[in-house]
């Protein structure tokens, strides 16, 4: 019986049964009357449509919202994982430069408006190590990752050829 229940539930959902429940009886074809055999009652028996009146779409509703609160939850790991958004327009704090450490554990060069310091991080605490009365990198001379220099160079490419096309 559960069986039953569940495929019923199953074919709820499928566009062919509600239109077919939107017909109403009199559009759904009906059985010759003088035909008696039981072929014939188990295929009237297979084509008549679930009573739609008990089944309602809040699982379905449900599950949608949490597809959607997860989806946003991963993205959100993810922009944290890997770096996420930065803001572009902040030029007042810079990371110059960064030394891994160990696993988990790295010393960090910052610069926050023209003064460095050098920072412990560890996944527990940041350690203020030392501050620079003079910077010890030249911002400007500051050497670009290698995604910035790739990108930089992918970049510089497209505009070459879009000039080549003009």
């Amino acid at each position: 019986m559960t069986r039953v229940r569940g495929v019923t539930w199953l074919l709820s959902f499928s566009p062919s049964v509600l239109w077919s429940a939107e017909l109403g009886a009199a559009d759904v074809p009906q059985a010759d009357a003088g035909v008696t055999t039981p072929a014939a009652t188990a295929a009237t028996n297979l084509v008549s449509t679930p009573d739609l009146s008990g089944v309602s779409s809040w699982p379905l509703v449900i599950m949608t919202l949490l597809g959607i609160v997860g989806l946003i939850l991963c993205l959100a790991w993810f922009a944290r994982r890997f770096g996420g958004f930065s803001a572009a327009g902040n030029s007042d704090m810079r990371v110059i430069a960064a030394i891994p450490m160990g696993a988990r554990e790295r010393v960090a060069l910052i610069d926050v408006k023209g003064q460095q310091f050098l920072l412990g991080v560890t996944t527990q605490n940041i350690n203020h190590l030392h501050s620079f009365d003079e910077p010890v990198i030249d911002l400007a001379k500051a050497p670009k990752s290698e995604f910035a220099q790739k990108l930089q160079g992918i970049l510089q490419t497209h505009k070459t050829a879009s000039k080549e096309r003009d």
